[in-house]
């Protein structure tokens, strides 16, 4: 038997309710043919670096309310000048 190989996919994708406004995006029959080919391991970046829970404010990419929520969080990487 082939080992499965692993990946990370986000977990609003895999039906966990962490979506900002406490929602998902998950679809039963692509997750369930993920899992039969793959270890997943299931992430949330923004609750992860500390955002919060669920609901809470939308994290927007480039956001300057983003930029200045994070700029104090030892896990932000900023990438830009």
């Amino acid at each position: 038997m082939t080992q499965k190989k692993s990946i990370a996919i986000s977990a609003c994708l895999l039906g966990h309710k962490v979506r900002y406004e406490g929602a998902h995006q998950g679809n039963k029959i692509i997750i369930q043919r993920l899992v039969d080919r793959f270890n997943i391991t299931a992430v949330c970046p923004e609750v992860e670096i500390g955002l919060g829970g669920c609901p809470r404010i939308e994290a927007v990419v480039g956001s300057l309310f983003l930029d200045s929520l994070l700029e104090n969080n030892p896990l932000y990487l900023r990438t830009t000048s």
